[in-house]
Formats: structure tokens, C-alpha cells, sequence
């Protein structure tokens, strides 16, 4: 039997037509959003407590910061109270982003060191879309630049380490 010119266009075009995403891909975006939503403010709290006195501190020394002066204390405690706000967008883009990239872009398990590094750029590009939307002091640069250090490597490594059973079915 000949096939016409039609069957053998609806053939083709049956044949090229894109897959529907599997439940798998969902399911990892959604592993990325727990990793983030959860060790994202724990990392933050960390990277606030370690960067606010860090920020004071260096403002003080090259004289850009405000003429008063805040205690380490209550700098470290505002910070960690910032660095936790600012860690769940951040864990957020983080988990996300490193867990689609290693799963489904990659389709083989990314290296988790590389994960970290990867998590630290994603983490510096959203810390600094947070300041240039927000306008803060100059003090909030230098705690963000540590917070993303500590926030993306944390969040970067953890995303591409989990392995829930529920996600590879």
C-alpha cells in the first residue's frame, strides 16, 4: 500500500512532538525547594551571626559606615535575624536551581564540590539582586558577600546530596 503525502506528514509530526515532563523533574524541583526552604535561614542565621560584626568592623576601619557605633553583640544578633530572611530567597534560588541543573539538565549526579561552588555563584547573584533592589548601608555588602559564601556552599552541597527514595520513582 502507498502511504500519500499526508499520512507520511502526521507521522513525522507525531514523531517529533515533545514528551510530556515526567513526575521525576517535579518531584526534584521540589526536593531543591525543601532543601532551600530549610537549610536556607539555618545557613542564613550563620552567615548573619558571622558577617554583620565582619561588615561593622570593616566600615569602621575605612570610615564609610554610619558615625555611630553598634556593639558586636547586638550587630551579631540583627544579623542573624537578617540572615535568616535573606536565606530563604537566597536557599531558595540556590536548592532549586542546583537540584534541576544536576538531576534533569545534567542527568548524572553533579559532584558535590562542584555543587557547593556552584551554589556559592547562584548565592552572590542573588545577594547582590537583593541589594541593589533594597539600597541598604555599605556594612549590608560585605555581611551579604559572606552570607551568600556561607548560605550558597551549604545549600549547593546539601541540594545535590539528597537522595529521598520517593524522588528517584
Amino acid at each position: 500500500m502507498v502511504k500519500s503525502k499526508l499520512d507520511m506528514d502526521e507521522q513525522t509530526t507525531e514523531a517529533t512532538l515533545p514528551e510530556k515532563p515526567s513526575t521525576s523533574s517535579f518531584k526534584q524541583v521540589f526536593v531543591g525547594f525543601a532543601v532551600g526552604i530549610c537549610f536556607g535561614p539555618m545557613l542564613g542565621v550563620l552567615g548573619g551571626v558571622c558577617g554583620a560584626p565582619v561588615g561593622v568592623f570593616v566600615a569602621q576601619i575605612l570610615g564609610i559606615g554610619s558615625s555611630s557605633y553598634v556593639g558586636f553583640r547586638a550587630t551579631a544578633l540583627a544579623g542573624s535575624l537578617v540572615g535568616a530572611l535573606l536565606g530563604i530567597p537566597t536557599g531558595l534560588c540556590v536548592g532549586i536551581i542546583v537540584r534541576i541543573y544536576s538531576t534533569i539538565v545534567r542527568e548524572s549526579p553533579l559532584d558535590s564540590n562542584n555543587a557547593a561552588f556552584s551554589g556559592v555563584v547562584i548565592a552572590y547573584v542573588c545577594g547582590a539582586f537583593i541589594l541593589l533592589v533594597w539600597n541598604p548601608p555599605y556594612e549590608m555588602w560585605t555581611m551579604m558577600g559572606i552570607h551568600s559564601l556561607i548560605v550558597g556552599w551549604g545549600t549547593g552541597y546539601i541540594a545535590a546530596l539528597a537522595k529521598p527514595q520517593w524522588a528517584s520513582q
